[in-house]
C-alpha cells in the first residue's frame, strides 16, 4: 500500500508542471482567439507607410489557426495593394512559457507553403504584437530576442488591435 502512494505522489509531481504548462498554452490560445486588424508594421527599422495597411488587413484566429484576409477585399484591389486579393491560412504552435512568449506560423497556402517561422508574441491592452522573418530574406529558424527589427535584419513586425 505504502508502495502504491508513493508510485502516485511520484507521478502527481511529474504530471503536474506538464499539467500546468497545458494549461497556460490554452489559456495563452484562448487569449488569441477572435479578429484582430493590422494598424501598424514595420520592417528594416522603418514604419510601414499608411497604404501597407490601407486595406485593413484581417487576422482571424480559431483555435491554433489563423486566417489573414483584407477586410474590404474589393477596396482592396481598387487600390492594388495586393497582387493577389485572398486570403491565407496559417496553423500556429505557441510557447508561452518563454519569454518573449514564442510563437511558430507554418503557411499552409501562397508561396510559402509548407514552410514555418520562428516568431515571438505578445498580448495586452488590445494589442497582439508579433515579431519574426520577413519571407525569403531572413532565416525563418532564427527566433527574434526583441520586438524590433533594424536594417538588414530580415525581420517584420506587425501590430494588430482587436477588433470589438
Amino acid at each position: 500500500m505504502l508502495t502504491r502512494g508513493v508510485l502516485l505522489a511520484a507521478l502527481c509531481a511529474v504530471a503536474s508542471p506538464v499539467c500546468r504548462a497545458d494549461e497556460q498554452r490554452d489559456r495563452a490560445i484562448q487569449e488569441l482567439q477572435g479578429a484582430w486588424r493590422l494598424v501598424a508594421a514595420e520592417k528594416d527599422g522603418k514604419k510601414l507607410p499608411p497604404e501597407h495597411k490601407d486595406d485593413r488587413t484581417l487576422m482571424v484566429i480559431q483555435g491554433q489557426d489563423m486566417t489573414i484576409k483584407p477586410e474590404d477585399p474589393v477596396a482592396a484591389q481598387a487600390r492594388r495593394i495586393r497582387a493577389k486579393v485572398g486570403q491565407r491560412h496559417i496553423r500556429f504552435k505557441i510557447d508561452p512559457s518563454k519569454s518573449p512568449k514564442y510563437i511558430d506560423i507554418t503557411s499552409l497556402d501562397g508561396q510559402e507553403k509548407g514552410e514555418t517561422f520562428a516568431c515571438i508574441y505578445k498580448v495586452g491592452k488590445g494589442r497582439f504584437t508579433l515579431c519574426g522573418p520577413f519571407v525569403k530574406t531572413a532565416d525563418l529558424a532564427r527566433r527574434p530576442a526583441e520586438f524590433t527589427t533594424k536594417d538588414g535584419d530580415g525581420r517584420m513586425v506587425y501590430i494588430f488591435e482587436r477588433v470589438k
